[in-house]
């Protein structure tokens, strides 16, 4: 069995590169362990190696910024330790198991506290867990209160299965999670087109005989089919014909229009979409422009959108601004529906930005920051 020995040259887990913690971080989030206790899914893996390994503790540990949780664990009444005192820390950076045969002969750990006090740490040996990526989030790990020389070949293979299958287990998770929200997001997607086309066929049939008003839904719908397609068809987004933001926003709002008249003014500077953008944009701008006209300034005939692009120091600048709405007194909404969470998420995680929404008496304004290198 390969066990990494005490090597004064190897990072302490304090002292790693901040890059490095960040894209840690950012996998924590993005596997959705930073909210989660384990739910109880790593049970009969603890207990299976306790019994491999005749070891009275045994932990599935998540290390995070400031401590190490245990989202499975036999023999340890905490949920968590700080990261100061982790073995796991440690554990998680190395290339194969790491043992540690007598904690208090070994420099890095001789006066950790849970060597000197409670629960007593003697032996370790943990199996790193690391994302499809190469990302270390922790550590599978054994623990007794007693030295001992190592493990088995026995017990070290079933302890690398054992780590594999609790990442499998992790991965197996967000890739369930990322479907339902696919699924929610579509069952939403397709009740607001339901919702918006209702009020197309509304607003064209109130409209004199003579004035176009069939030709009008027609055009409306197919706008509105050309704006949907660029949500939905991320295998050819080239064939929107969107080159630019502000192409973007014109082919977003084009259902919205009255006749020859735009409903929307968009200024400041433009940036073009990369195609891997085209989906979280249009997701996001899709859901304002759908949020305007269900309860907004594009409700009203008078109703528009204002939109102003600016680069600025550190980011890029977006602001959508409603201008002849339904008169609001200013106050924020207390509900926060699908949508809105959904956008954002969207824009934290996917455009790695920040959203800020206010009202004034004529409606929402909503700011978009994003990094300049969201852009490329």
């Amino acid at each position: 069995m390969a066990a990494d020995k005490f090597n004064p040259t190897l990072t302490p887990a304090s002292a790693l590169p901040p890059e490095s913690e960040t894209a840690r971080a950012l996998a924590i989030v993005d596997h959705g362990l930073n909210d989660w206790d384990g739910g109880g899914r790593f049970d009969d893996v603890v207990a299976l190696l306790s019994k491999i390994c005749d070891a009275p503790i045994v932990l599935v540990s998540l290390v995070e910024e400031e401590e190490q949780r245990f989202l499975g664990r036999i023999g340890l009444g905490v949920e968590a330790t700080p990261r100061s005192t982790s073995f796991c820390a440690h554990a998680m950076r190395m290339p194969d198991i790491m043992v540690v045969s007598d904690a208090t002969l070994d420099p890095r750990f001789a006066d950790n506290p849970l060597v000197t006090g409670e629960p007593g740490i003697r032996f370790y040996a943990g199996a790193p867990l690391v994302t499809a990526a190469g990302i270390p989030l922790g550590a599978l790990c054994v623990i007794d209160r007693v030295p001992r020389a190592g493990l088995t070949p026995i017990q070290a293979e079933t302890m690398r299965v054992l780590a594999s299958n609790v990442m499998t287990i992790i991965e197996a998770r967000r890739d369930a999670d990322a479907r339902d929200v696919i699924a929610n997001e579509l069952a939403h997607r397709i009740k607001n087109l339901f919702a918006l086309f209702q009020s197309l066929i509304h607003f064209s049939a109130s409209q004199p005989d003579g004035t176009g008003g069939h030709q009008d839904l027609v055009d409306r719908t197919a706008a509105l089919a050309r704006a949907h397609g660029l949500i939905t068809d991320t295998d050819r987004p080239s064939s929107s014909g969107v080159t630019g933001l502000h192409a973007l926003f014109d082919t977003l709002l084009a259902p919205y229009r009255h006749a020859v008249a735009l409903r929307h003014r968009i200024g400041g500077e433009d940036v073009s979409v990369g195609a891997h953008l085209i989906t979280p944009m249009s997701l996001v701008f899709h859901e304002l422009a759908t949020n305007a006209a269900k309860y907004g300034a594009l409700s009203q005939v008078e109703g528009s959108i204002e939109i102003e692009v600016a680069r600025e120091a550190d980011a890029w600048s977006i602001e959508w601004r409603e201008r002849g709405g339904a008169l609001t007194d200013g106050a924020e909404p207390t509900h926060s529906g699908f949508g809105s969470r959904m956008v954002d998420t969207v824009v934290r995680r996917q455009l790695g930005g920040a959203m800020t929404r206010r009202w004034d008496a004529q409606g929402l304004i909503v700011r978009l920051e994003l990094p300049h290198a969201t852009f490329g």
